[in-house]
């Protein structure tokens, strides 16, 4: 009789589907770019979150600081009161010996008022004959206008002491009070803390004040002549009926040049500051802040990543103040 041996089961090999692995391996990839995405868009959120709070920061500081130098008043021998703004007369710093407050003149309303008087001078001469009388007009005309430009230098000089860290002495307003635009300005920009840039800090002592002039100009409060046929204009534009700052309106060979100063405190172009514009009676009003902002990756205040450096622009404001009447 014949015997079979018994056969051993035969054992197949699993093999694991590569179709398992490749999902999960993409899955691993696609959830580490998504997050270095999103680490990417965060720190850049913060960049761009640090670099506009210290545009606000900056912006801050240069309004500020040309709102203080609008402040700023002078006492004139030969005009009294004068600043970059008409104040009525109602500060204590301004007292006269009978007890009364005086007025204060800025010197746009000086130059615009000697513009005036020159212009009439010419015209009541023609229609009266240009009686010997007439010349002491003309005289007095051109002695307030020679006083101008000393006037204009000293306000010009406490307005650059003032500018500088310690400030200036001379440097008070309608209510005595010492005007510190440099401080005002530090301040200002302190206040306007960075937050969104994951730790910053404001570079001790970077705080920088500079004045200068508005190349192409800007509307003044003053009114021009009218009619405007009478206002000796030689060609020279107005706005509103109303000069425009760093534009010379020369009249009978003497330069009239009215500084920056609206009815408002107002941001301007970086792009337009300039130190001088060359012309010799200019009066620079426009302020330039400038400061840097130092930035740490992590929060580590040790070493900073970077410093960004940072600068805007500010014209300060000319308080109009309307008389009761013509010649008040």
């Amino acid at each position: 009789m014949r015997t079979h041996k018994q056969s051993k089961p035969i054992r197949l090999k699993a093999h694991r589907r590569p179709k398992g692995n490749m999902i999960a391996l993409i899955g691993a990839i696609a959830a580490g770019l998504l997050i270095a995405i999103l680490l990417f868009a965060l720190s850049y959120t913060r960049l761009l979150g640090g670099s506009s709070e210290q545009k606000t920061a900056i912006e801050a500081a240069a309004l500020a600081a040309a709102k203080d130098l609008g402040r700023i008043v002078i006492k004139d021998d030969h005009f009294g009161w004068v600043s970059l703004s008409d104040y009525a007369p109602t500060g204590p710093l301004t007292i006269a010996p009978d007890g009364y407050y005086q007025p204060v003149s800025s010197l746009n309303t000086i130059l615009a008022t000697i513009r005036l008087d020159m212009i009439m001078e010419k015209h009541v001469a023609a229609a009266v004959s240009n009686p010997a009388s007439m010349q002491m007009w003309k005289d007095l005309a051109q002695a307030d206008y020679d006083a101008a430009s000393a006037t204009r230098a000293k306000l010009v000089s406490v307005m650059q002491a003032s500018m500088l860290p310690g400030g200036s002495p001379e440097a008070k307003d309608i209510q005595g009070n010492l005007v510190n635009p440099y401080q005002s300005a530090e301040n200002a920009y302190k206040e306007n803390g960075i937050r969104q840039s994951g730790g910053s800090a404001y570079v001790n002592g970077s705080l920088k004040l500079t004045l200068g002039c508005l190349q192409g100009g800007s509307e003044t409060t003053v009114k021009a002549v009218t009619p405007e046929t009478k206002a000796e204009l030689n060609g020279k534009a107005l706005q509103n009926g109303k000069y425009l700052s760093y534009t010379n309106y020369s009249y009978n060979g003497k330069d009239f040049v009215f500084t920056a100063a609206g009815s408002q405190i107002k941001l301007i172009d970086s792009k337009n500051f300039k130190q001088t514009l060359g012309i010799a009676t200019e009066v620079p009003s426009i302020v330039m802040a400038e400061a840097d902002q130092k930035f740490f990756d992590n929060g580590n205040s040790a070493k900073p990543a970077r410093i960004v450096h940072t600068m805007a622009c500010a014209q300060p404001a000319c308080v109009q103040d309307p008389k009761p009447a013509p010649g008040m």
